[in-house]
């Protein structure tokens, strides 16, 4: 009975590094994927908020200026099309100046590319603080449990040393012994070096 609780505690501290590297590797790409998707889905809602909002603007703002409504001025959809093509593609402030410069004043048209710039820039804002926080909070994480991981390998393998002590007090003469404590002593050098 000894000897095969003996043999269970070597065969987990033996086997516990690799479950712990495999699952910290898997709980990581499952958390790097996460943040990644919540930072897709938050530029997403960024843009369907910004879509809405010059929506918004153009049908309810741009009508109570006589004469400088933006949408009932052309009486196609092709033109209204290629509007937001051009303002969601190459340079829109160009295509935006060039589509409305002829029917506002000066004082709405440096409204309208202010009001533009705020969106544009709160969407570039959101989705680079969104992925720099997925960033750090990654890198941060796994440092904690790399570190975590670390002390519990070390807890395994200092168990795992008087497991050996025992098998070679019960076994001195057990040649297999002898080869996994030399194999034992390489896989610890090597472990310690990667540690320190």
């Amino acid at each position: 009975m000894e000897i095969i609780l003996h043999s269970l505690s070597f065969f987990l501290s033996f086997f516990l590094p690799f479950f712990l590297s495999f699952f910290l590797s898997f709980f990581l790409s499952f958390l790097f994927f996460s943040f990644l998707f919540f930072s897709l889905f938050l530029s997403f809602l960024c843009f369907f908020s910004f879509f809405l909002s010059f929506l918004l603007f153009s049908f309810f703002f741009l009508p109570f200026i006589p004469g400088k409504n933006l949408f009932f001025n052309y009486h196609s959809y092709h033109d209204i099309l290629s509007f937001f093509l051009s303002f969601f593609y190459f340079s829109p402030l160009i295509y935006l100046s060039i589509y409305i410069s002829p029917f506002i004043t000066m004082h709405v048209h440096i409204y309208f590319i202010l009001f533009y710039l705020s969106i544009y820039l709160s969407i570039y804002l959101s989705i680079y603080l969104s992925i720099y926080l997925s960033i750090y909070l990654s890198i941060y994480l796994s440092i904690n449990f790399i570190q975590i991981s670390f002390h519990y390998m070390h807890i395994s393998y200092s168990y795992l040393f008087r497991t050996l002590s025992v098998f070679m007090t019960v076994y001195p003469s057990n040649t297999v012994c002898s080869y996994l404590s030399i194999y034992l002593s390489i896989y610890l050098s090597i472990y310690l070096s990667i540690a320190v």
